[in-house]
């Protein structure tokens, strides 16, 4: 028995009666399990890389001179180029953000010259050629 209220013309409007409940899988099926190891392996893999990123973005902040700033640039321009983009749940406004205040303190204390900044604008252009790849030029990726 199904009441429709669309169609009776009963009082009872709202009100859904089924013969039968509705029915769950006793077992999650193969494809679902295939799809959970593959989550698991990726949140592991994100997870290895989020450790690489905050041991590298450590020693960027943690930098002493330019030189330092500029080659741990490089290094985390390196990792983000290998993996293809910044680890999940870090944005390009937050790596912004971050880099930002080290800027900040860095030119107060009369750092930050055009060596960090270049490897800096490096490090923002690769993450955003990672997230949106430009597969239509040749090797270079850039226009």
């Amino acid at each position: 028995l199904a009441l429709n209220p669309m169609t009776d013309g009963s009082k009872r409007k709202g009100v859904v009666a089924y013969d039968e409940g509705p029915s769950y899988l006793a077992e999650p099926t193969e494809d679902f399990k295939k799809a959970e190891a593959a989550r698991a392996a990726f949140r592991q893999r994100q997870a290895l890389y989020r450790k690489k990123w905050d041991e590298g973005f450590a020693v960027f902040v943690e930098a002493g001179n330019d030189t330092a700033r500029a080659a741990a640039l490089a290094d985390l321009t390196k990792l983000v180029a290998n993996q293809r983009g910044l680890p999940s749940g870090l944005r390009l406004t937050d790596m912004i953000t971050l880099c930002r205040r080290v800027k900040a303190k860095a030119v107060q204390a009369g750092g930050w010259g055009t060596p960090v900044e270049i490897e800096y604008m490096n490090l923002v252009r690769e993450v955003k050629r990672a997230e949106n790849p430009n597969l239509s030029v040749e090797d270079s990726g850039y226009i």
